[in-house]
């Protein structure tokens, strides 16, 4: 959500706009309007989504939808962690002559590493997403 000085400080950066359009169209007065109808319906456009935000009237969809969204990154997140901590084990472990080294065998092994982590992260099996999406989820509300 929006504070009131983020709010305002749009709507002074909407008004600025709006001054140097005025200001382009009184120079070119021939093309100059269909550019001074653009900009008036863009500075209203973002004029009614703070408002919207700042009133809090979002819809129950866009809602879910925001939520979901936010899920996936938290998610995408723990999944980009899990798979630093699996490189960084990896790293550690010393490279045994039991199976032999391929040309491939790198690329494969980081490639498992990530599928691991997605699939980790997609069952929340560490908790950082859930914890992740639980603080974040706050200012959804």
């Amino acid at each position: 959500m929006l504070s009131p000085i983020q709010i305002a400080g749009g709507l002074l950066s909407a008004d600025n706009n709006q001054k140097k359009a005025s200001s382009l169209t009184s120079a070119n007065p021939a093309g100059g309007q269909g550019f001074q109808n653009l900009l008036e319906e863009s500075v209203k456009k973002k004029a009614e989504e703070l408002n919207k935000e700042s009133t809090g009237s979002i819809t129950e969809e866009e809602k879910a939808k925001k939520q979901k969204q936010l899920r996936e990154l938290c998610q995408e997140f723990e999944s980009v962690f899990i798979y630093q901590m699996f490189k960084g084990m990896r790293s550690t472990v010393m490279k045994s002559d039991f199976v032999e080294a391929a040309p491939g065998r790198d690329i494969w092994e980081d490639m498992r590493d990530q599928e691991y982590a997605k699939q980790m992260a997609k069952r929340e099996d560490m908790g950082l997403a859930k914890m992740l999406y639980t603080e974040l989820s706050r200012s959804l509300k």
